[in-house]
């Protein structure tokens, strides 16, 4: 059992398994109860408010978003300012190189909340600009919470997450150029889904359907052993 598709594949070149014996089964991120939220898209405003969440690692590549948001302050197209939530041994590095980069009038480091549901409401676009991802549980909070998001396409988890592209922008690894024009692309023209279909595939993602799926493998694997 794997948590997504781009790691189901990977497994079973790996291991030199058959992809067939391995079934995909989601992250259980929302509770059966948990609202979802569609606000309405963003105004024409000077200043835009984008928001990232995750351990300060090299895995998150924090500096590359930090490489965005400063190419968006010479852009000069609008001010955007970026606050950062999390921790990690990175800490100390990423902050310096917010001084380096000169983005320190847009750039905040909020440290580790605990309902970041909560925080992300108040924010007009979500980045990650992860190399790579064994999921991306923050990409289902920050639908949920009814915000734009944009991600680069790593494996494995965003693309499923955002079900290649219908929900949030995908952009390469490591491309800082194509994450401005992604950024940017969103305050001009922003995504447009309605909110039945963001209800329905954030369901994927549900506790209560998640247990059905493990239940139904533990009730296949009893089977398969009678």
């Amino acid at each position: 059992m794997v948590v997504s598709e781009g790691a189901r594949v990977s497994l079973s070149k790996y291991y030199e398994l058959d992809l067939d014996a391995l079934q995909t089964i989601h992250n259980p991120v929302l509770g059966d109860n948990d609202s979802i939220e569609l606000r309405p898209r963003m105004e024409d405003k000077c200043e835009v408010k984008l928001v990232a969440a995750g351990r300060l690692t090299q895995q998150k590549n924090y500096r590359m978003m930090i490489d965005v948001v400063q190419a968006l302050k010479k852009s000069g197209s609008r001010k955007f300012v970026l606050d950062i939530y999390g921790a990690g041994e990175l800490t100390e590095a990423l902050q310096a190189y917010v001084v380096e980069k000169g983005v320190e009038d847009r750039v905040a480091f909020k440290g580790f909340v605990d309902n970041l549901k909560s925080e992300l409401s108040r924010y007009d676009i979500f980045l990650l600009t992860s190399d790579w991802e064994g999921f991306g549980n923050v990409l289902v909070e920050a639908l949920c919470a009814g915000i734009p998001v944009i991600s680069t396409d790593c494996p494995s988890g965003p693309r499923e997450i955002l079900s290649a592209g219908r929900f949030g922008r995908l952009v390469p690894v490591g491309d800082v150029d194509a994450f401005c024009n992604a950024v940017e692309d969103e305050t001009r023209q922003p995504l447009e889904f309605s909110y039945e279909e963001l209800c329905a595939h954030l369901d994927n993602f549900r506790e209560g359907v998640v247990a059905q799926k493990y239940i139904k493998l533990v009730e296949n694997v009893k089977l398969s052993k009678v």
